[in-house]
């Protein structure tokens, strides 16, 4: 039994290139260049593929250094055939699997692991490595700007613990926020108290602490474009990701 305590109690339940030229949603096809060349793949609507993930996606990317970027996807087939950091076209792919849950595992063609939890037309892309993105299905842009209001609202969705192997768990989650950032929830029956504050206004990225069970550890939450979704990346302190981590993708 793993002692992974962060949102939740773990109970082990199995399991860059030249530039994209962007388009509508006519159906017509779009030309991707990567470093390989030129390949042509279809504009796709929002939630269509087996799995529902197809569509163009938007959002705020934390790298493992804390950078933040702007990154988009296109899904296809349900297979990333594209994917841009800032614009700029990255020789990336992956395939996309069917969901347990919420959760999609994903391979990405770099070597990382990775997964996709969705909700809808938004999603939270987290990798092997840490890196985060709340994602929103055909948003054109992030938002022109984020302040602390945005984030005060009551949420709700799904907290995962994944070790990107074979371990994963769900749990559903609530959460109050209120306009001073103060988090008031639980998870499985776990109360939990922290607050974030807002980092940076133009990546919609806000930081804070928490407590579970007299246990210390730090949080970093995202809105997405609309700002009606957000993600959180909370571990325990002095852990190292994926241990002792949970990723939280929730709604309003």
């Amino acid at each position: 039994m793993r002692t992974w305590m962060l949102w939740m109690v773990p109970i082990v339940v199995g399991c860059g290139g030249a530039d994209e030229k962007s388009g509508d949603d006519t159906g017509e096809d779009v030309d991707i260049q990567t470093d390989s060349g030129t390949d042509t793949a279809p504009v796709v609507a929002c939630g269509g593929g087996e799995h529902g993930a197809d569509g163009a996606w938007l959002g705020t990317l934390q790298q493992p250094d804390g950078v933040l970027s702007e990154l988009t996807l296109t899904i296809s087939d349900d297979a990333m055939v594209a994917m841009e950091v800032n614009g700029a076209a990255q020789s990336i792919t992956a395939v996309i699997e069917e969901p347990v849950g919420s959760y999609h595992r994903m391979v990405l063609s770099d070597g990382r692991d990775a997964g996709l939890i969705r909700s809808g037309t938004h999603a939270v892309l987290i990798a092997s490595d840490g890196s985060i993105s709340a994602l929103e299905c055909g948003a054109d842009s992030l938002a022109a700007s984020y302040t602390q209001a945005d984030l005060e609202a009551s949420w709700a969705g799904a907290s995962i613990v994944t070790d990107f192997d074979d371990y994963l768990q769900e749990e559903p989650i609530d959460m109050d926020i209120d306009a001073a950032g103060v988090l008031d929830f639980e998870v499985a029956g776990y109360p939990i108290d922290g607050q974030v504050v807002l980092d940076s206004s133009e990546y919609g990225r806000y930081t804070g602490t928490f407590t579970v069970m007299g246990m210390p550890g730090e949080v970093t939450m995202f809105l997405a474009p609309s700002k009606q979704f957000a993600c959180a990346l909370a571990c325990n302190q002095g852990s190292t990701f994926p241990n002792d981590c949970a990723i939280s993708a929730l709604s309003r």
